[in-house]
């Protein structure tokens, strides 16, 4: 796989989102996603990878981040092995479910699960 480097201003932005400090789990678990998504918008802006569908519209941002993921696990293997990893385990656990902000839902994080499972059998 080939590591991207994001410009100095945005490797500024999501460290400066992943040192955060916040006194409560779902806080500092909701800054992770946030310093990891912007990672995501970052690479598919500068590869010109997923910012619009074959129609014209615009995709959101949880696309852009899957199809970054999928992209950066192309074989079963290193699928394997990001689905054993630590990280992605905590998530899969994590419970009560985390709720996103702007819907007062827990759908990216039941859809989350939902993936999870999927490639986990």
């Amino acid at each position: 796989m080939v590591h991207y480097y994001p410009d100095k201003d945005v490797l500024v932005e999501i460290v400066s989102q992943f040192n955060k400090r916040n006194e409560t789990m779902i806080g500092y678990l909701r800054n992770q996603y946030l310093g990891l998504e912007r990672y995501a918008t970052a690479y598919c802006k500068d590869h010109d990878k997923y910012l619009t569908t074959r129609d014209g519209r615009s995709t959101g941002v949880n696309y852009k981040f899957r199809m970054a993921l999928y992209d950066a696990v192309s074989s079963m293997r290193k699928l394997g092995t990001l689905l054993n990893s630590r990280e992605v385990n905590t998530l899969a656990h994590f419970n009560p479910l985390i709720v996103d902000d702007d819907s007062g839902t827990s759908t990216v994080h039941e859809d989350f699960l939902e993936t999870y499972r999927y490639y986990l059998s």
